[in-house]
């Protein structure tokens, strides 16, 4: 008579927090802020659109996520990039919290979807990070009615705080 082998018994640990490697030593010509695009649209969106196909209203620096150089209150949108210096090795945790959609990237990768038309809500995703300097990127849209983008971070030796200005490069 034949026998089944008995099951392979399946792992029950979380799967591991994706680590990302540094950019480069930074350059002397880094310089602090980060740099947007604005984009305007006659008919609101659903969603964050991906702004790279898009042509940009105006382009600028900024030091911190702000909506201070929008041109107007509805039907807008920016796309914020940069580098986030990271000082201590470690799990770091990254938070939009926005009305309407917001995602956050580091290094390419979305750790925060916060999409969708929405009063104010706080989302969040986290990634294992090394000392260095890491591409953040920011994507926010404003539908109608009210209007905000909160960006935090939180991490070792950093309680959760809005992301300050001394942490925020650009080339």
């Amino acid at each position: 008579v034949p026998t089944t082998p008995a099951p392979t018994p399946v792992p029950t640990t979380p799967a591991p927090t994706p680590t990302v490697a540094p950019t480069a030593t930074p350059s002397p010509g880094y310089k602090t802020g980060v740099r947007y695009s604005y984009f305007t649209t006659p008919v609101a969106w659903t969603d964050v659109p991906t702004f790279d196909r898009m042509a940009p209203v105006k382009e600028g620096v900024v030091q911190s996520f702000t909506l201070a150089p929008r041109t107007q209150r509805t039907k807008y949108g920016f796309s914020f990039k940069g580098l986030i210096k990271i000082e201590r090795a470690g799990t770091y945790t990254f938070y939009t919290s926005s009305d309407d959609g917001s995602y956050l990237w580091i290094n390419g990768m979305r750790l925060v979807n916060n999409g969708g038309v929405h009063t104010r809500i706080e989302r969040s995703g986290f990634m294992t990070l090394p000392v260095g300097y890491h591409e953040i990127r920011v994507d926010y849209f404003q539908a109608t009615r009210k209007q905000g983008l909160t960006v935090k971070y939180r991490g070792p030796g950093v309680k959760k705080q809005i992301i300050p200005s001394s942490v925020l490069f650009h080339q």
